[in-house]
C-alpha cells in the first residue's frame, strides 16, 4: 500500500531529474488529512495547522516527514476508498530520515528554489525572521 501511495505523490517539484526517495528510503507510512464537505466546503488553513503539529511531534520522536500537496487525486482517491464527501487535502509522509536537509538564508536573488547537490545534501533556501515578521511601530 505504501508504494501504492508514494507513487500518488509528487516529490520536490523543482528537482525534476529526482523522482523522490530512492527504494529502501521511501516512508515507512502515510497520513491522510482529509476534510468532510458535509460540515463545509471551505478547509482554510486547519489542516495545515494540522500537519505541521504532527511533522514537530514526529521529529520530536526521531522521525522525518513531509506535507505534500501535490497529489494525485484521481489515483489516491480510489486507492483508499476516499467517498465524494471528503476531499483529500494533504498527504504526510513519514519515517526514518535518510537524506541530509541543510536549510540556507535565502540569496541576494531572492530564490526559494531547493537544489541537491552532487553528495546528494538537499538545499532548502528560508527567508529570515526579519523578513518574515512584520512589526508597526
Amino acid at each position: 500500500m505504501n508504494r501504492q501511495i508514494f507513487d500518488c505523490l509528487v516529490w520536490a517539484a523543482y528537482l525534476t531529474d529526482w523522482k523522490g526517495p530512492a527504494e529502501g528510503e521511501q516512508p515507512s507510512g502515510y497520513i491522510v488529512i482529509l476534510g468532510d464537505k458535509t460540515i463545509t466546503e471551505n478547509f482554510r488553513c486547519d489542516h495545515g495547522i494540522a500537519a505541521q503539529t504532527i511533522l514537530l511531534g514526529a521529529r520530536e520522536i526521531g522521525l522525518g516527514g513531509c506535507m505534500l500537496a501535490a497529489i494525485n487525486h484521481k489515483k489516491l482517491r480510489p486507492l483508499l476508498n476516499v467517498g465524494d464527501e471528503l476531499e483529500v487535502l494533504l498527504v504526510i509522509a513519514l519515517g526514518r530520515p535518510a537524506e541530509r536537509v541543510c536549510l540556507e538564508d535565502v540569496g541576494v536573488d531572492g530564490s526559494i528554489r531547493y537544489w541537491r547537490d552532487s553528495d546528494g545534501v538537499h538545499h532548502v533556501p528560508k527567508r529570515s525572521l526579519d523578513e518574515m515578521i512584520v512589526s508597526v511601530h
